[in-house]
């Protein structure tokens, strides 16, 4: 674009060479001149050119006029040419390059074609503006000079031309300083463009070269595709044959480590467990059409699997049989093989019964030479140079043997856990398998354990023995419980030994009460003097010390019903037994003694039982037996006074007139008493003499009644009771026969209580 870059002003002031030749005038696309108009500022245009058209029409501007135009148009056209012929040296380029490659250039001409097309369609629509008609005749209007307009024909075609080449040139320099805005733009483009040329070039001149070799290519690329495939399916085939080596097959140092190897060694669990992996992965080949393969590896891999497991088997059973001469390392390879054989419970428990048998069998033979003594000389030296006491040596004495006997069973407990943690490595409580192990060898001692205890229980009759033996039982059954399951069988044996020391301590107790029911000798004991028998005695002396010393809830800790069974042979049923010896005795001849003899028998169980808190509420219930004995024995020695008295019938007829025993008294009450023949003066006067000679001494033959009950409160009880009665009588009575007899009788009421030495205690009923 540089060729635009020029001066019209300079050009319209020279004038062409007479000899130029007149160029046809430029082609210019009027069709959009208002747009031309509005991007080169026609208005200021226009106004120029009228002013300049103005100012030729001067003479002088009028002279200069014709050689102004033909410069300028001699100048366009020889710019017209050079751009002409750039074009056609571009045009014969591209047709050396169209001669190279016919693809390349039709391509490249296409797209040059396009976008020159393209740049003037942009550039006609920028430089050739459409113009309205009316537009176009007002500017050809002002335009045209009044001295062409004037002319004639010839000169003013000559002048028409001259402006029109004017015009032109102003048309030309406008549209120069248009696009002179674009030029830096346009450099870029075509550099690019050249860029862009020449790497088309070179990928159309690879393509030709490659669809020159195409044929020769499509032979190639088969020939490595098929390669390539190939190569893949070598590669899985491999992979596979790797994978099934490694899957279904064991080296020679897996078979040397299976076959010879230590068992101490960890290597050897882990090529085990692989070739067990294997054995247990020839089901896939065995689900094949042809299993032989499958057959064939896993009888080959089973009979080394076999060998190894006898090999490991053997090694275990041999160090569990010596394990307390085993090495730190000898016991972690036991560990480990234990451990190795815990996931697989046929190998386990093959294992376990020989260890087992072989514990069983040392724990029972240790145990009968601790129970039953020494066997042999051999057996004897070995208790001889042992340091801890035989057991058996204390047999003489039921409870220190037993005592002895479930200690060393509670040590032999503590050793077999320890030995089973030292052996497996693992603590027994939180080992299900390994408790069950402990159990099962230690269930060997139940039977002997059992005969023996129950053998000492049965041949047993001492109260003091049995109850001993049954402490211990019950303790040694709480220490093993927190040592072992409260299910282990040695456990349930020292379970049932309590409930059968339990049997038989009530047993004792029933035996002795129904000996002592049926023994003469019992009955025998019951003597003049009144005092308990002597049986009640012993029996207390040996029970009622072991009931004080129970400090659980119920004695031996028995069941409700069972205690409640106790205590009634505690305290009821040896009461029954007196009572019915005391009914069937023929050395109790009066009621009196009778009762002064059932009297001290509840009082001596009174004060033996009343100390002891487990025996309260029996003691309150014999407390009133003994009330009741003492109200009767009152009743009697009342009964008597009142006979020796000679006021018996008196008191009897007095009494089924009004109750004599109430406070109150009206004499008048008794006025029914005339009507009795005993109610006369010689009657009276007879039975003051017997009182006057009686009441005196009534006092001692009283105490003397009762100096053969134990209680001296009882005693005073009964003193008291039946004197306090008897002087109210007396005082009613007294009354009654000063009223109705007007008779005085010896003794006055506060003599009568004086003499019984009531004094005290009598205050005289009430009367209206």
């Amino acid at each position: 674009m540089d060729f635009l870059d020029l001066d019209i002003g300079g050009a319209a002031e020279s004038s062409p060479p007479p000899s130029a030749p007149i160029q046809p005038a430029l082609s210019l696309p009027l069709g959009n001149l208002e747009s031309l108009s509005r991007r080169l500022q026609l208005g200021r245009f226009i106004s120029d050119i009228a002013v300049a058209a103005s100012d030729e029409a001067t003479p002088a501007s009028s002279a200069s006029a014709p050689a102004e135009a033909d410069s300028i148009s001699e100048k366009y056209a020889q710019l017209s040419l050079q751009s002409i012929k750039a074009r056609e040296t571009e045009s014969i380029d591209g047709g050396d390059h169209e001669a190279t490659t016919s693809a390349t250039s039709a391509a490249t001409s296409a797209g040059a074609a396009v976008d020159t097309g393209a740049l003037s369609a942009r550039l006609s629509r920028v430089l050739a503006p459409s113009i309205p008609d009316t537009l176009i005749r007002e500017v050809f209007a002002n335009l045209e000079p009044d001295t062409i307009a004037s002319a004639t024909k010839l000169k003013g075609a000559l002048a028409r031309r001259r402006f029109r080449g004017t015009v032109e040139a102003d048309v030309v320099k406008a549209q120069a300083q248009v696009l002179r805005e674009y030029a830096p733009v346009v450099r870029q483009f075509q550099r690019l463009h050249q860029q862009l040329g020449a790497l088309n070039h070179l990928h159309q001149q690879t393509r030709a070269l490659l669809r020159r070799h195409g044929a020769a290519d499509d032979t190639f690329f088969g020939d490595v595709t098929a390669l390539s495939h190939t190569k893949k399916m070598v590669a899985v085939k491999r992979n596979l044959l790797a994978s099934f080596r490694h899957q279904f097959t064991l080296n020679d140092y897996e078979e040397f480590v299976l076959s010879q190897g230590e068992v101490s060694d960890p290597e050897l669990f882990v090529v085990l467990e692989r070739a067990e992996h294997i054995v247990d992965r020839c089901s896939i080949l065995l689900s094949m059409d042809n299993p032989q393969l499958g057959q064939q590896i896993m009888a080959k891999v089973g009979g080394i699997v076999d060998k190894a497991h006898q090999r490991v088997i053997t090694s275990t059973q041999r160090t569990l049989e010596n394990y307390q001469f085993a090495s730190p390392d000898r016991l972690e390879a036991l560990q480990r093989c234990l451990a190795y054989f815990r996931e697989k419970p046929h190998f386990w428990e093959l294992i376990m019964k020989q260890f087992v048998d072989s514990r069983q069998k040392s724990v029972l033979e240790d145990f009968l030479r601790q129970a039953q003594g020494a066997d042999n000389n051999n057996d004897a030296n070995d208790t001889n140079n042992n340091n801890a006491r035989p057991v058996w040596l204390s047999a003489h004495d039921p409870i220190r043997y037993i005592g002895d006997l479930l200690a060393y069973v509670h040590a032999v407990v503590v050793n077999e856990h320890e030995s089973v943690v030292t052996i497996f490595g693992k603590d027994v409580d939180s080992d299900p398998q390994l408790a069950a192990v402990v159990e099962r060898i230690l269930a060997s001692l139940c039977q002997p354990l059992r005969s023996k205890l129950s053998q000492l229980m049965s041949s047993s009759t001492s109260l003091a023995v049995v109850n001993g033996i049954f402490q211990l039982v019950d303790l040694y059954q709480m220490m093993l419980a927190k040592v072992m399951s409260k299910e282990s069988a040695v456990v349930t044996t020292v379970r049932e030994m309590v409930k059968l020391a339990q049997h038989k301590l009530v047993s004792i107790l029933r035996n002795r009460l129904a000996t002592i029911r049926d023994s003469s000798a019992a009955k025998l004991e019951l003597s003049l003097d009144l005092q308990p028998p002597e049986w009640i005695v012993q029996y207390y002396s040996d029970l009622l010390p072991i009931v004080d010393a129970s400090a659980t809830p119920t004695l031996w800790n028995l069941p409700k019903a069972d205690h409640d069974e106790v205590l009634s042979l505690v305290v009821n049923q040896p009461i029954d037994i007196c009572f019915a010896h005391v009914s069937e005795s023929k050395a109790v001849d009066t009621k009196a003694d009778e009762l002064i003899l059932k009297a001290n028998f509840i009082d001596l169980v009174l004060s033996k039982t009343m100390p002891i808190v487990m025996l309260s509420d029996k003691t309150v219930a014999v407390s009133d037996t003994s009330h009741q004995l003492i109200e009767q024995l009152c009743q009697v020695e009342f009964t008597h006074l009142l006979k020796k008295s000679g006021t018996y019938d008196y008191y009897n007829v007095m009494c089924m007139i009004s109750d004599v025993e109430e406070d109150d008294f009206m004499v008048e009450f008794y006025q029914s008493i005339t009507e009795n023949q005993l109610f006369t003066k010689a009657h009276i006067e007879k039975v003051d003499a017997n009182l006057t000679e009686y009441l005196p001494t009534a006092l001692l033959e009283l105490q003397d009644k009762l100096t053969k009950l134990n209680s001296p409160m009882s005693v005073a009880d009964v003193l008291v009771q039946v004197g306090v009665r008897f002087c109210r009588f007396y005082f009613k009575f007294k009354e009654v026969v000063q009223e109705y007899l007007h008779q005085q009788l010896t003794w006055t009421d506060t003599q009568v209580a004086t003499m019984l030495a009531v004094e005290s205690d009598y205050t005289p009923p009430t009367t209206a």
